[in-house]
Formats: structure tokens, sequence, C-alpha cells
């Protein structure tokens, strides 16, 4: 991905040519031009993504020999691309390729003379000397010097006299408030002698990535004094909050929480000094616990804080433990429980959360006024609340934040606050979804509402800092969502465009905040489909691949979490879509990506109610693509898992209104393939069972359009299958089908879709 693509290669004319890829962006060396290093440090990850991309070139046997900011572009969302192979040499080839054979020949051509940018080559480049992968190594290297230094290796001249330098000597010193432990890589990378480098990018690669995840880098030699005090004194203000956040968790991981907390027991002076030592110890804790946390979930790194969490929880179960300690060990309890939600295994986060649970409850009873524990009992019934609806129990869920929303209002009504407030905010969203699941779509809207009002207020006192704007942001994305399900298309389209505005500029402020982009990411998709609704078809598949685009990139740097592998397959999905207006057999490769993680992520946690429906779409999605390929037998063997994974999860709730449609979309699709294979009295009866869920939908939202078209495609199908059979009941469900269309049309008169639709029927019901 960070390598250029050519996607076609040909003759025009007789004249050779080749097609790239369109890289948007902006070059390295502009954004190195900051005389800020922390603001320099911060492109850090961008950087790793380019000596990853030149780790596989190293792979593939090709060096680039031209590294250099210039050839480096950083896009939007600091996605990174190699550019400018011009110079690139594949060692090792076989001359039985005429790209490669011009490629040596060249190599022979130029043999004893200077080739590449003189301040980032290596010395044996600037002599003229053969070079192998480690002059790629030295030219990073150079590039990270930039990084420290703010300017290039060697002093601006001519290129002869920069050359001279190169060869004569090594650049000068890296400043002292550079981190050391990355100016002992940039030192390593530089080397004069080849063979004191690191041996390919790959290995340079290893060595950044261990600083930045807080490990000990291999290239450096550390005290045991540094590495207790190093996280406390230097690491804020070295490379970005997120790389700042995982040195702390690298050292607790290298010593041990353990060791940490009980530095009482090694404790050789008074009973004072060891207590002392113990607070400082529970101090750490706390923030791991707390602002690390919040540091760690923007970037999605959540997961990395097992170990910790898991430390802390054996700590405070353990005979040490006192009751002072029924705070952090709650804490602990919900946090490896966010960890466990981060790597996939809700049922083990769901007891996690109920043992917290059950401590905060159990102080709220002896303490029924003291604030900390009424919010410490708020938040663990939201976990709780939200693992139950993981696991398909609305009902519970609705019940726990509900009871969530009652005590932050009282915190809230006692003494405002900023953290309260935003609390609420969350409260009334997470509600809104939950609601709009049971079909309660005006309880939902109002929820949605009352949520931005109070993210209103937060923003008005001057609190408009990233994490509030994206919170206010998200709730406009679903007052977007929810119009367009009531046919406000004009009104959806106004909240996701403002949404998606928001949560650029929030983006922007904040480029490795992962959770960041994956809301972008949502936010666009959501907006392609309202785009979609207003018939600009255009503009829904540009906002679909950028969505797309997101998805994959973070996907492919947090390999390990599955909620960004689910978002790739759901971008699959809608760009699959519109590809299949084109071409079905165009769109098949995207919708079997998209089944393939999706059955992955089903493996992993099959009492996800939230994969396991993502699952059924897939299967339902290939089943109709299928049948337009005129593969009816393959696409009843999808249909079939669709309707056996819709039923068993309306088995688990048949409270969700959502599920229900689900299920009738499966009925639907499994209805029209029974047909295709002649299967007429089957299809019938999968006709009709999706026709009585419809009618029971729309009973409970008579707004919802889609239903309501569902409701009358059921009648239609059942009618065609009828017409050669029973001529009576067929025209009584041609009136039916017919009569909700021009219900449809006289709400909406803009529309004009729903005439032709009525005419069609009409004339169906005629004969004709």
């Amino acid at each position: 991905p960070s390598i250029v693509n050519i996607f076609e290669a040909g003759t025009w004319r007789g004249e050779p040519y080749y097609v790239m890829k369109l890289v948007r962006g902006e070059s390295l060396e502009k954004k190195l031009s900051s005389p800020d290093l922390t603001s320099r440090l911060a492109l850090l990850p961008s950087i790793t993504a380019v000596v990853d991309a030149v780790a596989y070139a190293h792979g593939a046997k090709v060096i680039h020999r031209d590294l250099k900011p210039e050839n480096i572009l950083v896009g939007e969302f600091g996605e990174s691309v190699v550019i400018d192979w011009g110079l690139a040499k594949q060692f090792g080839a076989r001359r039985s390729d005429p790209v490669l054979d011009d490629t040596a020949r060249s190599e022979e051509t130029v043999a004893g003379s200077v080739m590449g940018t003189p301040s980032y080559m290596p010395p044996e480049q600037a002599r003229g000397e053969q070079v192998d992968a480690r002059a790629d190594v030295y030219s990073l290297g150079a590039i990270l010097y930039v990084l420290l230094s703010g300017h290039r290796p060697y002093a601006d001249s001519s290129p002869a006299q920069i050359v001279t330098a190169v060869i004569a000597g090594p650049p000068a010193q890296l400043p002292a408030d550079a981190p050391p432990d990355l100016a002992t890589i940039v030192g390593k990378a530089m080397a004069r002698d080849a063979s004191a480098r690191y041996a390919n990018a790959k290995e340079l690669a290893d060595d950044l990535k261990r600083f930045q995840t807080g490990q000990l880098v291999a290239s450096h030699r550390y005290s045991a004094r540094q590495l207790v005090v190093r996280w406390v004194r230097r690491h804020r203000a070295e490379v970005a909050v997120g790389s700042a956040a995982l040195v702390v968790l690298a050292v607790t991981g290298v010593l041990g929480l353990r060791q940490i907390l009980d530095e009482k027991q090694r404790a050789t002076g008074a009973q004072v000094q060891a207590e002392e030592q113990r607070a400082e110890a529970e101090k750490l804790l706390n923030f791991m616990l707390g602002d690390l946390k919040e540091q760690l979930a923007p970037i999605g790194k959540v997961a990395l804080l097992e170990k910790v969490a898991t430390q802390a929880e054996t700590y405070f179960d353990g005979p040490r433990a006192v009751a002072g300690d029924q705070h952090i060990r709650m804490r602990a309890m919900l946090f490896v429980g966010d960890v466990l939600v981060a790597k996939g295994n809700t049922p083990r986060a769901l007891a996690k959360f109920q043992a917290a649970e059950r401590i905060a409850r159990t102080h709220l009873l002896l303490r029924p006024a003291d604030r900390d524990w009424r919010r410490d009992a708020a938040e663990a019934i939201a976990r709780l609340g939200s693992a139950r609806w993981q696991q398909g129990d609305l009902l519970a869920a609705i019940a726990a934040i509900r009871e969530q929303a009652s005590l932050l209002s009282g915190l809230a009504n006692e003494d405002p606050s900023d953290l309260l407030d935003r609390a609420l905010a969350a409260c009334h969203s997470v509600l809104g979804v939950m609601l709009s699941e049971r079909g309660d779509t005006a309880g939902a809207l109002a929820e949605f509402r009352a949520g931005l009002a109070v993210s209103e207020l937060v923003i008005a006192r001057a609190s408009a800092d990233s994490q509030s704007l994206r919170d206010h942001a998200r709730l406009r994305l679903k007052i977007g969502m929810l119009l367009g399900l009531l046919g406000d298309h004009d009104g959806a389209l106004i909240e996701l465009r403002g949404a998606v505005a928001i949560m650029k500029n929030v983006v922007a402020a904040e480029p490795e905040a992962q959770e960041y982009r994956r809301d972008l990411g949502a936010m666009r998709a959501e907006l392609a489909e309202g785009l979609g609704a207003k018939g600009d078809e255009a503009g829904a598949i540009e906002e679909h691949r950028a969505a797309l685009e997101l998805f994959r990139l973070l996907a492919k740097r947090e390999p390990d979490q599955p909620v960004y592998q689910a978002a790739v397959a759901s971008a699959l999905t809608d760009v699959a879509r519109h590809v299949k207006n084109r071409s079905n057999a165009d769109a098949l490769p995207y919708v079997r990506e998209a089944r393939a993680i999706r059955d992955r992520l089903v493996a992993l946690d099959p009492t996800n109610a939230s994969w396991q429906a993502e699952k059924l779409t897939s299967a339902q999605n290939m089943s109709m693509l299928l049948l337009d390929l005129d593969l009816p037998v393959e696409a009843l063997v999808e249909s079939r898992t669709a309707l056996e994974i819709g039923k068993a999860l309306v088995a688990r709730d048949e409270t969700n209104l959502h599920r229900q449609m689900n299920l009738e979309h499966c009925y639907a699709a499994h209805g029209a393939i029974l047909e295709a294979l002649g299967k007429r009295d089957e299809a019938l009866a999968a006709h009709r069972a999706g026709l009585a869920i419809a009618e029971k939908v729309v009973a409970a939202i008579p707004t919802h359009v889609g239903m309501q078209t569902e409701l009358a495609d059921r009648q239609a199908s059942i009618a065609e299958l009828l017409w050669s059979t029973d001529r009576a009941a067929a025209e009584t469900a041609y009136r039916a089908a017919i009569a909700v269309y021009q219900r449809l049309a006289t709400a909406e008169p803009t529309n004009p879709e729903w005439p032709k639709i009525v005419d069609h029927l009409t004339r169906a019901l005629a004969g004709t």
C-alpha cells in the first residue's frame, strides 16, 4: 500500500505507456519543514510506513537508490507512498526479462558514476561504488536525521561539494533534545561503514517499531534507572500522545506491574517509606487505567493494555489488597473487559463487567451519596449493558443504559461538568441506537436530539476539543441516518454533510487517532447512502471508495483489531452494491472478500450477534449476486445460510425489529432464488413468511418507507406466483401492493419512482 501502484502497461500508436495510481498528498519534505521537534516527531509513524515499504522492496530484491523526503508523499490521513523509482535496481535478477535487461545495461553504463541525491546518499554511493540494500538503509536514516534535526544531513551547496562532504565524514551531531534511543537508531542506519548498518530496511523497521511501542531498542543500551524513570520525564513531549502512552506500557511490560506494586515488600527502610512507595505504585496504576486508557482509545491501542490490566486484576484479587483498593480493582475489571471486547471475546468481557458492576453496586448501597461511586456505578452498568447488547439481549441493554442516564443526570444536576455532560450525551446516543433497533423511531430521534443539545452545551462552554467535536459529529450522523429512514432525504444530507465536515477537521487535528479515522470512514459511508437516495450515484461511489480506503489503512495498521476488519467488510459490501450496477462479475470479488472477513470474525466470537448479522448480510448479498450471474444452485446454498442465521438471531431477541427486517430480506431473496429454480410452492411459502414479518414491522413503524416497499414487493411476488392458479387471490395481492405505492406517491410527490411502480403493477393486474 505504501508503494505507488502501476495499474496497466502497453503501447499506444507505437509508443510505450503505463498507468499509475493517482497519489494525493504533499511531500514529506514540506511536512518536515516545521521548526518544532514535537510536530516533526508526530510524522514518525508515516516514516515507519515508508521503511516498511522499502523493506518489502528489499524482500523482492529491489533497492530504490534515491530515497529522500521529496520522494515520499503523505496523504490527508497520514498514509505514506514512496514514489519515483526511476533509479531502482533489482539485484540478483535473471536476464530473461527485457525490463530487467534494460536495468542491468543501465547499471553497467553508469558504473563508477554517482546516481541519486547527494544529501541522502551513503559514502559508497557518493564514491560511485556498487551498492546494496544498506544504501537505502542509510538514506532512510538520513530522512530520520531530518526528522530529529530539522535540516538535511549536509548543508545545502553545490552537488559536487555535498558529494565531497559525504565522502569526507559524517554530518553534524543531532541536537541534544533528540530522543536518545531514536538518535541511536539514526546513528546505526547512517554508519559510515555499510557493514555496521542494519542489514536491510526490515531490521530498521523492527527497531523503529520497538521505539514507537516503547520496547527496548536493539541498538541502544539502557541503565536500570532509565527503565523506570524514562516514562515519567520525557514521553509526552516526544512522539505524540499515542507513542508516549505506548512507552509507558513498555516500562510496565519490562518490569512487570506486580513488581512495581510489590515495592513495599522490597523496602528495607521504615514502614512509612514502604507505604510511600506503594502509594507511588498505585498512582502509576491509576494513570495506566485512567489517563493512559483515554490516550490509547482514540488510536485503537486499548488491547495493548491486556498484560497491565490482567496483572492489576491478579494483584487486587490477592491477599495483599486492602479495602481502599476497591476503586482501582473495579476499574481494573472494567479495563480487562474493554481489552477483551477489543480482542473480540465478548463472553469473557461480560463476566468482567458483571464483577465490576457487583463491586460498584455494593459500595453504592453503603454510600448512596458518594459521587465517585455513583459515577463508577454508572460506568460499570453501561459497560455491562453494552456487552449484553452485543450478546443479543436488547431489553436488558436498554434497561442498563436508562439506569446509567438516571445516575448521570442526577450527578450533572448537582454539579454540572463537561465530563459528566459528555457521558450523558453519549448515553443518549447509545439509547437512541437501541430504541431504533426496537423500531421506536420517535423515541430514538428524541434521544439523539437530546444528546445533541447536551453536546452543543459542552462546545458552547469553550470545550470544543477533538473528543467533544467527535461526539457532536456522531450524533449528527445518527440523526441524519434516522431522517433518511423516515424519507426526509434533504434533512438527512444536511446532517450527514455536517458530520463529515466536523470529523475531517478532527482527523486533521489528530492524524494518529485511529478511532477518529474509523468514525470518518463510517460517516463518509453514510453520506454515500444519503447521496444515493437523492440520485447522486457518482457522489455515492466516491464517498464509499473513500471510506473503504480509510478502513483498509486502519486494518493494515492494526491487523489484530477485529473492529477494523469488520469495517472493511462493510465498506466492501457498500462498494459492491454500486459496482453491481455496472457489472455483476466485477462486484463478485468485493462480496467474496467481505464474506471471508465476516466468516473469520464469527469464528473468532460466535456469540457476537452483530458479527452474525453482518455474516447474514454477506451471505444474502452473495446469493443475489450468484442468482444474477445465473448460478441459482450456488445462490440457494448462500440464501439458506443467511436464512438460518436470520432465524437464530430473531429467536434470541424477538423484540428487535431490525433483526426482523433482516429476516424479511432473507425470505425475499430465498423466494426469488426458489422461483428461478422452478420451485413454485416453496417460493410462495418464503414470500408469505416475509410478508408476515413485513406486516408486523410496518404495524410497529408505519412511517418506515423501506419496510412499506418490502411489504408491497412481497404482495406483488405472491400475486405473480398465484396468477396462473388462483386469479382472485392474485388480484387481491396486486391491489394491496398498488395501494401501498399509491400512498407513498402521495406522501412523496417529488419521487418519480413511485408512479412508475404503480403503473407497472396496474398493467400486471390488467394482465398486460
